[in-house]
């Protein structure tokens, strides 16, 4: 599996970042990680996304990543995540099912509004 892991960092979410860490870690940690079984690429967004670990089968580079990003702070841009995620699956393998999982607290209030976030999660899901 692929598993992509798209982060809000804005400031609305700001009191809830260590729950939405702690779960992103949690749930990665469910996963038997390595280059034949499950390998994950943490993206996080605010206004602009950014990368914070290609796809990988480093647990403790994943687990470091996911802990590393940040602060929270401007506005929210779910379409900057979700388009920057499904980037990442240039690196994929082929046949292995991606499963993208984005956590957020609220609408996009950037970058074109909810339109713009419907329109990108629909053609991340277009795309597998």
């Amino acid at each position: 599996m692929e598993l992509l892991l798209v982060l809000d960092r804005t400031g609305s979410i700001r009191r809830s970042m260590p729950t939405v860490l702690s779960f992103a870690q949690d749930l990665v940690s469910d996963f038997t990680i390595g280059d034949s079984l499950t390998r994950v690429g943490v993206v996080q967004f605010n206004e602009d996304a950014e990368v914070l670990i290609q796809l990988s089968a480093d647990a403790a580079a994943i687990n470091s990543a996911i802990s590393g990003g940040g602060p929270s702070s401007g506005q929210t841009s779910i379409s900057d995540g979700i388009n920057l995620a499904v980037g990442l699956l240039g690196a994929a393998r082929a046949g292995a099912p991606v499963t993208m999982l984005v956590l957020t607290d609220g609408v996009q209030t950037v970058d074109g509004g909810d339109v713009a976030a419907i329109a990108a999660a629909t053609d991340a899901k277009a795309r597998g």
